[in-house]
C-alpha cells in the first residue's frame, strides 16, 4: 500500500505514532496547505506515521508542521459475539455495542478508527481474558479493516 502525505504537528511527527483525525478547525477551511495537510485523511480514521520528512511548514493554529507519509491502521482487536467469531469470515462492523467505560474490554468493544459499516475480516479468534460486564458471550478477534 502506498503512503498518504499529510502535515502533522512537530510533537506527533514520529515514526510509528498513531493518531485519529477528529475534525478540522475553522482556520483550516481557507488554508493554502489544507489539501496536503488534511484533505488526504478521513475523519475518525486511525493512521500511523511511516516516515517523517525534513520539510516543514508553519501553521497558525498548531505551529511547526512536518511533512509525513502515513498509512491507515488496518489491524485491530475487536470483541465479537462468540457464535459469529469465525476465522476468515468477512463482515460489516456494526459499531460500538457497549458504553461501560470501566470495563477492561472497553477498547476492544469500541475500537478507535473503525466505523459502522466498515468491511472487516476476522484473522484470528481467541478467548476473551476478562468477562463482559453485560454478561455477553464474546470472543477476542484480531481483524483487518478491508479498505
Amino acid at each position: 500500500m502506498t503512503g498518504i502525505i499529510a502535515l502533522l504537528p512537530q510533537n506527533m511527527a514520529k515514526k510509528g505514532f498513531r493518531f485519529v483525525l477528529v475534525d478540522e478547525t475553522d482556520h483550516c477551511k481557507d488554508c493554502r496547505l489544507r489539501k496536503v495537510c488534511i484533505e488526504n485523511l478521513e475523519v475518525e480514521r486511525s493512521y500511523k506515521v511511516d516516515e517523517v520528512r525534513k520539510k516543514s511548514f508553519r501553521c497558525p493554529v498548531y505551529g511547526e508542521m512536518r511533512v509525513c507519509k502515513v498509512s491507515p491502521v488496518i489491524e485491530f482487536f475487536l470483541t465479537i459475539p462468540k457464535n459469529d467469531a469465525i476465522d476468515g469470515v468477512t463482515m460489516r462492523y456494526s459499531g460500538p455495542r457497549c458504553y461501560e467505560l470501566t470495563c477492561p474490554n472497553f477498547d476492544m468493544c469500541n475500537p478507535i478508527g473503525l466505523k459502522a459499516g466498515d468491511e472487516i475480516k476476522i484473522v484470528k479468534v481467541s478467548k476473551l481474558e476478562n468477562p463482559c460486564k453485560l454478561g455477553l458471550d464474546l470472543a477476542k478477534c484480531l481483524i483487518y479493516l478491508l479498505i
